[in-house]
């Protein structure tokens, strides 16, 4: 699922935030957890849109290697390193939304 994202490299931003999203929706199904799914459902319109956001610099975009590394986390079957590799991931994104709240 995440050779099928790809990156970003201009041209459709539709496309790519299908894409995108899809991985998402990927790693969220793999935990199984109904509750979890449901709730990314109901908050996929908002992830796609910050999903943008990314394209236009304006928040930045996690590299293929952040998006493997959860990927890889995962595979382990260990919630603590699956936890940290999205914290490591959501962590610059987080920063970003601070610092446009603060401005």
């Amino acid at each position: 699922m995440l050779a099928e994202r790809g990156n970003y490299e201009g041209g459709d931003p539709a496309g790519f935030i299908e894409r995108d999203l899809a991985f998402h929706k990927a790693v969220i199904a793999a935990s199984n957890n109904r509750a979890m799914i449901e709730i990314y459902d109901f908050f996929s319109l908002s992830i796609a849109e910050t999903i943008a956001a990314t394209l236009d610099k304006a928040i930045p975009e996690p590299d293929m290697q952040s998006h493997q590394l959860i990927v890889d986390a995962i595979e382990t079957g260990s919630p603590d390193k699956a936890d940290a590799a999205v914290r490591d991931f959501m962590a610059p994104i987080l920063s970003a939304l601070d610092r446009m709240l603060l401005s």
